[in-house]
């Protein structure tokens, strides 16, 4: 609702606004006031990761028009950030919000890099597939790790590896039998009964402008 009176406002007020955001956040933090319900779901703190990603925009822009965003600097820093994700895991974990801001500046970099490998589509069509299913498959393997046989499976150091693989496995599974077959038959439909645009009518009283 309020997207339409930020996103076209200066740069530098939508980057004041998200300092703001992100200053209010960690105040508040700094003051006890953490939860749950202040971690996730408080709009006032959730509204910098929405300008970051309309920041991100302006930024990509930038260095589109500057000619300065060429694939070897775009995977170059991918991978970067990659590594960082897998030496420093801790760090993703404990400080994430600090986290969401070196993704914001890096985006428009992860965004030439994936664009240029159809993998990366694939990728994104699992996404939400995944956000279903993990928190199903994660409940059963915790309920499945408490049973009386199998209590070694909770603390196995690859048990995990394996939840996260069942959940990849189900979400391609929901793609490529739910998904994909619902689409095709949407784009059947669509070629089938074409919908055609309808010219406005003219009134027979409008007069033509002349002059």
């Amino acid at each position: 609702m309020i997207a339409r009176f930020i996103l076209r406002r200066h740069f530098l007020v939508i980057a004041a606004l998200a300092f703001a955001s992100n200053w209010l956040r960690f105040e508040a933090y700094h003051r006890g006031y953490y939860s749950a319900a202040t971690d996730c779901r408080f709009f006032p703190f959730e509204l910098s990761l929405f300008l970051f990603g309309s920041m991100s925009y302006f930024w990509y822009d930038f260095l589109k028009r500057s000619n300065l965003l060429r694939p070897a600097v775009s995977a170059c820093l991918t991978g970067l950030l990659v590594a960082m994700v897998v030496l420093h895991p801790r760090w993703v974990d404990i400080k994430p919000y600090q986290f969401y801001v070196l993704v914001a500046l890096v985006l428009p970099a992860l965004f030439d890099f994936t664009s240029r490998h159809k993998w990366d589509r694939w990728i994104g069509e699992l996404s939400y597939p995944l956000y279903l299913v993990h928190w199903t498959i994660l409940m059963l393997g915790l309920a499945v790790s408490t049973l009386p046989r199998m209590e070694g499976l909770g603390q196995s150091r690859t048990y995990p590896y394996l939840l996260i693989a069942i959940s990849v496995v189900a979400s391609i599974a929901i793609n490529y039998l739910v998904v994909n077959p619902i689409d095709a038959w949407r784009q059947a439909r669509i070629r089938r009964f074409p919908v055609h645009p309808v010219e406005p009518a003219i009134s027979a009283t409008a007069q033509p402008v002349t002059g």
